[in-house]
C-alpha cells in the first residue's frame, strides 16, 4: 500500500537521485502516515532492485517532521463534502476486519483458515449455486462449483506468496467462480488476502469470461456507437487485425493474463518500441493522437469513462 498526495494535478516522477527535495506533497504523504502507519523497513524502497539499482523512499524523512501534537484540533465536519457515488459526507465507525460488521467473515474450509462475504445479518453473500442453464447443460453444478473452491483454496495454501515476509508465507488470495455469464457461483478468500482483490479477482474472472463470448465484440462495438462523452477507439477492429477476424465470437478463449498483455502499451510487454497492444493506446511517441499513460490507459478507461465523470456533472 502507499499514501498519495496530489496538490496541483501534475502527476510526475523525481528522476533525479543526486539531490535531496523538501516537497509539501512528500511531507504531507508522511506525515499521513505517522502514528502506526509508517514505512515498514523491510518494504522501503531501498530493499527494492530496479534494473539492479536500490531506489529511495523518499527525499525526507520522519526526523524532518514537526512532532504532532498531543491533542489534536477537533475535525470541522462541516467542511466534508457529500460527493454523489462517492460519499455522504458522513464519517463513519470503523469495524474489526473479521467481523460481521466489517462484510468479510474468518472461518475455515477445507481444514484451512478462510473468510467470505456476509451482509449485516451475518449471510453469506455469494454461497454457492449452479450456472445459468445453457443448451449443451454442460453449466457447473453446485457441487463442482464446492469442489473447485476447495481445491482452490488448497492450492492456495501450498503456494509461497512472493511479496510476503515471511519468505514461507502462503498466497494470501480471493477466489471467485462465475458462470460465462458473468454471474456470481461461488467465492471464497483466504484469511490475510487484500481486501482490494475482492473486486479485483472477480473483475478477472468476469472479463475472462466476457472476452471468451460469443458476443463479446457485437457487445464492445455498441457501446462504441452508443459512447457520448470521451472517445473510444476501433478495439474489436485492432484484435481481429491481430488475431484474426473470428476475435471476439467466441473462437478464442481468453485467460485474464490474456487479456492483460493485449492491454499493455507494448505488445509482447516489456519489449520497448513494440506497438501497443489492441486493447491499449499507443505509447506517447510512438503514434499521433490519444496516447497511454497510467490515467489513460485505452480500453479498460473507456468502458468507465462517462460513469467516471458523472459525479462532476458530465455531462450536464
Amino acid at each position: 500500500g502507499g499514501i498519495g498526495v496530489e496538490l496541483d494535478g501534475e502527476y510526475r516522477l523525481d528522476l533525479r537521485v543526486d539531490d535531496r527535495d523538501d516537497d509539501i506533497e512528500e511531507r504531507i504523504a508522511l506525515m499521513a502516515g505517522l502514528g502506526g502507519f509508517e514505512i515498514p523497513a523491510e518494504r522501503a524502497g531501498d530493499r527494492i532492485f530496479v534494473l539492479g539499482k536500490t531506489l529511495r523512499t523518499s527525499d525526507l524523512s520522519y526526523g524532518d517532521l514537526d512532532p504532532l501534537p498531543e491533542i489534536l484540533p477537533e475535525l470541522d465536519s462541516s467542511r466534508l463534502l457529500n460527493l454523489p457515488l462517492y460519499t455522504n459526507g458522513v464519517i463513519k465507525r470503523g469495524a474489526r476486519f473479521g467481523s460481521i460488521e466489517s462484510g468479510v467473515l474468518l472461518t475455515s474450509r477445507a481444514g484451512v483458515p478462510a473468510a467470505y462475504l456476509v451482509d449485516e445479518s451475518g449471510a453469506q453473500r455469494y454461497p454457492t449455486r449452479a450456472g445459468t442453464a445453457m443448451s449443451s447443460g454442460s453449466e457447473l453444478t453446485a457441487h463442482e462449483v464446492d469442489s473447485l473452491l476447495d481445491s482452490i483454496l488448497l492450492t492456495a495454501f501450498r503456494t509461497r506468496a512472493a511479496i510476503r515476509r515471511p519468505l514461507d508465507t502462503a498466497a494470501r488470495v480471493s477466489i471467485w467462480i462465475v458462470d460465462p455469464q458473468g454471474v456470481v457461483l461461488g467465492m471464497i478468500r483466504t484469511d490475510d488476502a487484500p481486501v482490494f482483490g475482492i473486486d479485483v479477482a472477480l473483475q478477472k474472472a468476469r472479463t475472462a469470461a466476457f472476452f471468451s463470448s460469443a458476443d463479446a465484440g457485437e457487445k464492445l462495438n455498441a457501446v462504441r456507437v452508443r459512447n457520448g462523452i470521451g472517445a473510444f477507439a476501433d478495439y474489436v477492429g485492432a484484435v481481429r487485425a491481430l488475431l484474426g477476424p473470428t476475435a471476439l465470437t467466441g473462437t478464442h478463449a481468453f485467460s485474464d493474463r490474456a487479456g492483460g498483455n493485449l492491454s499493455r502499451p507494448f505488445f509482447l510487454d516489456g519489449i520497448d518500441g513494440n506497438s501497443n497492444g489492441p486493447f491499449s493506446l499507443p505509447f506517447p511517441g510512438t503514434a499521433p493522437g490519444r496516447t497511454w499513460s497510467p490515467f489513460n490507459t485505452g480500453l479498460q478507461l473507456d468502458l468507465v469513462f462517462q460513469r467516471l465523470v458523472q459525479p462532476l456533472g458530465i455531462p450536464s
